[in-house]
């Protein structure tokens, strides 16, 4: 069962294409999300970066809330070929959506936010109020105690030709590229590897003997890691860097 938007985008994208999603992203972002939260007890999420005000809005009803926001808003846009294709994605996106058997076509009744009733900050302008809402909910996120990079001293010889057997993969013309990488992105490399291993290690309990790098391929880790990268406020290009590295992983292996 899928309970909030930015799953949904998720599968969607998984069963179309990432253009295809991103479409529908920027459909809602621009015709539906400021009404949206506005009417529905969401106005907490203004202001937030697009991932995050996804992942927080309810999916149960969704299509059904958002629906007659997108229709009203299309009947405004000028260009008739731009109102076209966003109908005809939105559309398309809606009907998907409501053939999930994870989807509830029922609405549910989202709680007011308690703390954006309070007036606490009423004499504060509206950019210091968000910075500080901004603040307390970093300061509420928990913190981990433990290293964000696997330490070198945590690198077990077995890991470590691995390591070295990736780094000659990457430096050396094979089929798979027609000349080397360059050492900054081989740096990159590194440090996205050693933040996912770090993850394996100190999160999931992986001994390290047994760190390998196909763990990092595996569709369940790598979704595992994004989960939690988001809970802890990691920037979407931080998380981005961090899985990409799978693909050069993956073809290393394949070598």
């Amino acid at each position: 069962m899928k309970n909030f938007l930015l799953e949904a985008i998720h599968e969607y994208q998984e069963q179309t294409s990432k253009r295809e999603a991103d479409e529908v992203r920027s459909i809602i972002k621009r015709r539906v999300l400021g009404k949206f939260l506005s009417m529905h007890n969401l106005k907490h999420l203004q202001g937030k970066k697009t991932n995050y005000i996804f992942d927080n809005i309810p999916l149960a009803g969704f299509f059904a809330l958002a629906d007659p926001i997108f229709q009203e808003a299309n009947l405004q846009v000028a260009n008739q070929d731009t109102k076209s294709v966003e109908k005809s994605k939105w559309n398309r996106f809606g009907t998907w959506l409501q053939q999930q058997g994870w989807y509830s076509a029922d609405p549910i009744q989202v709680e007011s936010d308690l703390e954006e009733e309070k007036q606490s900050y009423t004499h504060i302008p509206e950019g210091t109020h968000k910075l500080v809402l901004s603040l307390k909910e970093k300061q509420e996120r928990p913190t981990e105690d433990f290293p964000l990079h696997l330490p070198e001293s945590e690198i077990c010889p077995q890991l470590k030709t691995q390591l070295n057997e990736f780094n000659y993969f990457c430096t050396n013309i094979t089929e798979w590229r027609k000349k080397p990488v360059r050492e900054t992105t081989l740096r990159k490399y590194r440090e996205h590897i050693r933040r996912l291993l770090a993850f394996l290690k100190y999160k999931n309990g992986i001994a390290s003997e047994k760190l390998d790098l196909s763990l990092l391929i595996q569709s369940s880790i790598i979704k595992a890691y994004e989960a939690w990268c988001r809970g802890r406020g990691m920037s979407s290009n931080t998380i981005k860097g961090d899985v990409s590295v799978a693909v050069p992983i993956s073809e290393w292996i394949s070598w």
